[in-house]
């Protein structure tokens, strides 16, 4: 943060802080580092241009950060309730049609492809968060793979996971 703070105070705010309905949507650390600084903070809305908020942030912090494919998996884990959310608005506002339920994993999809890795590895991060979350935090953290956290996971509970679908270990 100290490195945000020194730059805002030698250059400004160089790229505005992103609202939507009044709440921060990019810029959380830059808004902080401008009250630290003592920088009067600029804002712009948000514009949808047909993208979600969440596929929105999803797009400009990946290419921001370093991270492993794990990592990203566990990213895309945390964006499903948010794209599941949003898909449930647009049902109800007419503009998709009702999915038939025995088309799931859509939201599961559009978040491997956000994060840009396969939708396999988002329903293994999935399990893992669910049946382990101590060892999905090392998952989010790059401590762990998603490979490695599910031999650890299997040689906790003595038995082979199911990891290309629902069920126990």
């Amino acid at each position: 943060m100290v490195q945000i703070v020194n730059d805002i105070q030698a250059h400004g705010l160089i790229q505005p802080i992103t609202l939507h309905d009044g709440m921060i949507l990019d810029g959380r650390n830059r808004y902080a580092a401008c009250r630290m600084a003592k920088v009067e903070p600029r804002f712009e809305n948000w514009s949808a241009n047909g993208h979600s908020p969440t596929e929105w942030v999803l797009s400009i912090n990946f290419h921001r950060r370093q991270l492993t494919i794990g990592q990203r998996a566990a990213v895309a884990v945390s964006a499903l309730p948010m794209l599941e959310a949003e898909a449930k608005e647009r049902q109800k506002q007419g503009k998709e049609i009702i999915p038939d339920p025995k088309d799931k994993g859509q939201s599961r999809d559009k978040a491997a492809a956000l994060a840009n890795v396969s939708p396999r590895y988002v329903s293994d991060a999935k399990k893992i968060k669910e049946e382990a979350p101590e060892v999905f935090k090392q998952v989010q953290s790059g401590e762990k793979t998603i490979p490695q956290a599910k031999k650890e996971i299997e040689a906790a509970t003595g038995c082979r996971g199911n990891w290309s679908g629902s069920g126990n270990f």
